[in-house]
């Protein structure tokens, strides 16, 4: 048995936009600037209050102490935007129904809460083709803790298994969990895609089945 552990943001999903959108409303609360997409781009992947900390940080505010109750905030309007733009990366859908055609099993290993994750999961049409979803508050752990990774690949059964993200959280987990890493090289990071460390990066999900396949542990 096989299993294939994939990210969802930056990796099979495309949710800057609608993340935007929420952060530009808690702007507009705040009275501060607007931000583009390109620096949420950049700066997601470790959860809300990160985010919102890291977004003042680069637009040259100070870190507000009410921290907490903004990305609370930001967490309640992102929710009520959170499929009015995302999407699937294209061939998201078509690799997935490979990957499981081919006899792997299939666990999504994401940061994202679970009330988020299940709503554009099912929004998207990804729900059918997990076995396993793990989010951020799923466990007592997340990326990169390489256990959310083995506790994932464990509830799928065991087995050889590879990691599918974009960021460097992807990659820590999966180097750390001693997975190799398959890098969409089209994701959110803040650095160079090279710092991954990655055994194989795809430019289109349209190449996922073909770059597990390569890079699969064998026995």
């Amino acid at each position: 048995m096989s299993v294939v552990c994939l990210d969802l943001d930056g990796t099979l999903i495309d949710s800057v936009p609608d993340l935007a959108s929420a952060m530009n409303r808690l702007h507009a609360d705040l009275g501060l600037s607007a931000i583009d997409g390109a620096l949420i781009r950049r700066l997601i992947g470790r959860g809300a209050r990160d985010l919102v900390r890291r977004v003042h940080h680069h637009i040259g505010e100070r870190e507000p102490e009410d921290i907490d109750a903004l990305a609370g905030r930001f967490v309640a309007y992102y929710q009520e935007v959170l499929t009015d733009s995302t999407a699937c990366f294209p061939g998201a859908l078509e690799a997935l129904g490979a990957l499981r055609d081919h006899g792997h099993r299939l666990a999504l290993t994401t940061n994202k809460p679970s009330e988020p994750t299940q709503k554009i999961i099912h929004h998207l049409g990804l729900e059918p083709y997990f076995d396993v979803v793990l989010a951020g508050d799923s466990l007592s752990f997340k990326k990169p803790d390489p256990r959310h990774l083995t506790e994932a690949v464990a509830r799928c059964g065991g087995g050889g298994a590879v990691m599918v993200g974009d960021s460097g959280t992807d990659a820590a987990a999966a180097h750390a969990a001693g997975m190799p890493l398959v890098a969409v090289s089209f994701g959110y990071r803040p650095g160079p895609l090279s710092d991954l460390r990655a055994a194989t990066v795809i430019d289109s999900l349209h190449e996922l089945p073909a770059a597990v396949a390569a890079v699969m542990p064998r026995g």
